[in-house]
């Protein structure tokens, strides 16, 4: 009953469809409509310890990369994945060149 009567009070706050504003007609993306993926990664097959070791993220190393990798106008998006054993980096791009070499 009281997860109810909080649901109902919360509800009664949110405007109804005839108080929401109208949308545009026309919606334009501001992203190329084409993206391709790029994966690049070493892991304990490809790579020994030591350079395994160079190349692997901390929590801290990983936000601070992850913000530069964002920042460059020709990655859209990136997923950075480190752990022991490997470290890969998938990037969704326009413009897959660019991006490569962005995130060297």
């Amino acid at each position: 009953m009281v997860e109810q009567a909080a649901f109902s009070e919360l509800s009664e706050d949110q405007p109804s469809a005839d108080d929401r504003p109208e949308r545009p007609a026309e919606i334009t993306c501001l992203r190329p409509s084409r993206m391709e993926i790029v994966l690049m990664g070493l892991n304990h097959k490809t790579a020994d310890v030591a350079l395994r070791e160079c190349l692997g993220f901390t929590v801290d190393e990983a936000d601070e990369a992850l913000q530069t990798f964002q920042a460059s106008p020709a990655i859209g998006e990136v997923v950075l994945l480190s752990t022991c054993n490997r470290v890969e980096l998938m990037i969704a791009t326009p413009d897959p060149e660019a991006a490569v070499a962005a995130a060297k």
